[in-house]
């Protein structure tokens, strides 16, 4: 894989991930979208770099594993929101309006 669109990907993942994750919109394309994205990153064993005009085949190593892990917890995340358990919906108090 080319390295400048591994990063794409990579960045593309980590954004969709925070948009279930910390605003918690969009919350089935955007957690479908990034366990997609996360899987293949999981998936990618070696990135070719440029170096002086010629290409140089890096391998990804063991953060693949961790690539994996975000995999699987955007899956619970997309199946959490596919059966109405994530994101809770709970309306909250005002607690402004507390004596």
């Amino acid at each position: 894989m080319w390295g400048p669109l591994y990063l794409t990907v990579l960045v593309l993942a980590g954004a969709l991930t925070w948009g279930f994750a910390i605003r918690e919109e969009a919350v089935v394309f955007t957690s479908a979208f990034a366990s997609v994205l996360w899987a293949f990153l999981a998936l990618v064993a070696e990135v070719s770099v440029a170096d002086g005009g010629a290409v140089v085949d890096v391998t990804v190593g063991p953060i693949r594993w961790v690539w994996a892990g975000f995999a699987l917890v955007s899956m619970i995340a997309l199946v959490g929101a596919i059966t109405g358990v994530y994101p809770d919906v709970t309306p909250e108090k005002d607690y402004s309006e507390v004596p």
